[in-house]
């Protein structure tokens, strides 16, 4: 599986930030409390492998040589498994977008307010996506743009966005990220996308 320099620079952007979170929880152990035994990198998970700061992940059907190996972790393959393996996940998922360089755009402009610290709760815009449903209602969900432009850059050029809830129960909406051409390609790699809880 060979990727561009920008696959792999937004791919490494997922991973320090998984690195600085590990360290934080390293800093911030408490006396007693176990070591914190986590690596960032690519994560094997049951037959994929997962590279994910927590907040975005991308799936891989096999590891990317680029990538350094990190631990095992299956559970959060779990948590995603029934949006990404179920055939009929897109009755719950919709077409929101296809990505164009002029969203990339748009987001990266977006997100500087972000990457300046602040948050939807002091003033930061988060992006909006909306996709219509079959039904003639439609579904929204609200992302930070900084995670969105890593996901899409990771997926490559022309990714598919499909909005669906992220529980049956949830207000929130949370994205899958498709390559293009991933109707032809089963068993390609998947971007998914935690949706800002801003209400």
């Amino acid at each position: 599986m060979k990727m561009t320099k920008k696959q792999i620079s937004a791919l490494q952007r997922m991973i320090d930030r998984e690195a600085s979170r590990i360290e934080w929880k390293k800093q911030n152990r408490k006396e007693g409390d176990p070591a914190v035994e986590e690596t960032a990198g690519a994560h094997p998970s049951h037959e994929k492998y997962i590279v994910t700061d927590g907040y975005v992940a991308v799936i891989f059907p096999e590891k990317p040589a680029e990538l350094p190996e990190a631990e095992r972790m299956d559970s959060l393959y779990d948590v995603m498994r029934s949006d990404i393996q179920n055939q009929d996940c897109f009755n719950d998922h919709f077409l929101a977008l296809a990505v164009t360089a002029a969203h990339i755009s748009e987001w990266k402009q977006q997100a500087k307010p972000w990457k300046a610290g602040k948050t939807h709760k002091t003033g930061a815009v988060p992006v909006k996506l909306t996709a219509q449903k079959p039904d003639g209602g439609t579904v929204e969900g609200f992302y930070d743009p900084r995670y969105l432009v890593d996901v899409v850059e990771a997926i490559g050029p022309g990714a598919m966005l499909y909005i669906g809830r992220y529980s049956r129960h949830s207000p929130f909406c949370s994205l899958l990220v498709y390559p293009k051409n991933w109707m032809e390609e089963h068993d390609s790699k998947v971007g998914y996308v935690l949706p800002l809880r801003i209400m």
